[in-house]
């Protein structure tokens, strides 16, 4: 069992940021909640929730898993899952790369 871990895990790392968001949303299925319970003074938004899977070994159909377990997997922070899903929910779509670009300060004299 841990080799499919690992080979899941390379599977995951051997790619840019980019295809690791597009392979972990495709590893992942979000939805909105079915049902919104009012709170009073509340301003929290979460309008996704997401159920994760993992390819099964021998024949390689998905098997729901919970997401301590699938961060153990793919070694990546919950927050890092939150952001992709929500970023997919609203705008239906990976995250774009905004890493990189100049360096140079702007000088205000």
């Amino acid at each position: 069992m841990t080799k499919f871990f690992s080979e899941y895990f390379d599977k995951l790392y051997v790619k840019n940021k980019a295809e690791q968001d597009a392979f972990l949303l495709m590893s992942m299925k979000c939805d909105t909640p079915k049902r919104k319970r009012p709170r009073q003074d509340s301003e929290r938004k979460r309008p996704t929730q997401s159920q994760y899977y993992v390819p099964k070994v021998g024949d390689g159909s998905r098997v729901r898993v919970c997401s301590e377990t699938f961060l153990s997997v793919t070694c990546v922070s919950r927050f890092r899952l939150n952001r992709l899903a929500h970023h997919f929910m609203t705008d239906g779509g990976t995250p774009k790369e905004r890493r990189g670009g100049s360096h140079i300060s702007i000088q205000k004299y």
